[in-house]
């Protein structure tokens, strides 16, 4: 099973538009969505092989970029998913901040901080959609504002989702 977990992934983070669009294609999900309606535990998988995807250092960041794409994907869609990235929302946070941006290669830095934006638009998303109900994204958010001092996007201000509502 695990294999073909790897082989789905595979087919998904190579392509070159979701990179550059960030939507997924039905048909490149529905693979992945079979597995995912099989068991709990092949969401677990699928869970552990993005991030070990993320952590990555020999992993170009267009297949980082694309892993994110598919997480936020399957946040949105599979409230088990979203609850074991809220409980790991730290170490994911940590390896795609801390060592994505503390990576030696020069030439890819536009792909990499495009890599932490877009990672952080989507956690600031979590927050705003998931927030009440998994408090870990909300606790990050707080963290990488007031901590870390980092400038998080304003995505209220320009998206037209109705689906997200500001957090109490």
């Amino acid at each position: 099973m695990e294999k073909s977990i790897k082989t789905a992934l595979a087919g998904i983070l190579s392509s070159k538009e979701l990179s550059t669009s960030g939507n997924l294609l039905p048909q490149d999900v529905k693979p992945l969505k079979r597995l995912v309606k099989q068991s709990h535990e092949n969401i677990r998988l699928i869970f552990n092989e993005l991030v070990q995807i993320l952590r990555s250092p020999r992993k170009n960041d267009i297949i980082k970029l694309n892993a994110l794409h598919l997480s936020n994907h399957l946040v949105t869609n599979s409230s088990e998913f979203r609850a074991l990235l809220a409980l790991d929302i730290f170490l994911c946070t940590d390896v795609i901040i801390t060592k994505t941006s503390n990576r030696s290669v020069r030439k890819a830095d536009n792909l990499i901080k495009s890599v932490i934006d877009q990672y952080l638009w989507y956690l600031v998303e979590w927050d705003l959609r998931f927030g009440d109900r998994h408090k870990q994204f909300r606790a990050m958010v707080k963290y990488l504002r007031d901590t870390k001092l980092m400038q998080l996007p304003d995505i209220l201000a320009s998206s037209t989702d109705p689906f997200l509502i500001l957090p109490s």
